[in-house]
């Protein structure tokens, strides 16, 4: 009886070790932390509740603010998008836009400049930081 138990735990045990193993572990969601274009003239953050995207105008240039967003399945090759977040309000106003991104799902920010009469072109992107939805 002892032998049949100890037998049954062990093969327990080993059928959790090996599903454990196949299974890869998502991310914990996470913020990304301030992104700034360069002569500080945007600022922006991801917040992973709500998947929330933030950019703010920080100069009185004529230009807007934009936000890069890039995002992609951290276990699978070639599953990813982008999207950029537009601030067209002026300087010192913020502007914030929900999104749904896939849970555990990396999610990459730059703060940029560019000209809201043509969405293809911005400019003075900095550094980048990277959460997970």
């Amino acid at each position: 009886m002892r032998r049949a138990l100890r037998i049954s735990v062990v093969a327990a045990a080993a059928l959790a070790l090996s599903v454990g193993s196949t299974a890869s572990a998502r991310p914990a969601s996470e913020n990304a932390g301030w992104v700034y274009a360069k002569k500080n003239a945007a600022s922006g953050y991801f917040f992973h509740v709500g998947d929330d995207f933030s950019i703010v105008d920080k100069k009185a240039d004529g230009h807007s603010a934009v936000l890069e967003v890039a995002f992609w399945d951290p276990d699978e090759q070639g599953h990813y998008g982008t999207f950029q977040v537009w601030n067209t309000r002026g300087e010192g106003r913020g502007f914030k836009e929900p999104h749904n991104l896939p849970e555990g799902y990396a999610v990459q920010i730059r703060a940029c400049v560019g000209e809201s009469s043509d969405r293809g072109n911005w400019w003075d992107c900095d550094a980048q930081d990277i959460g997970h939805a």
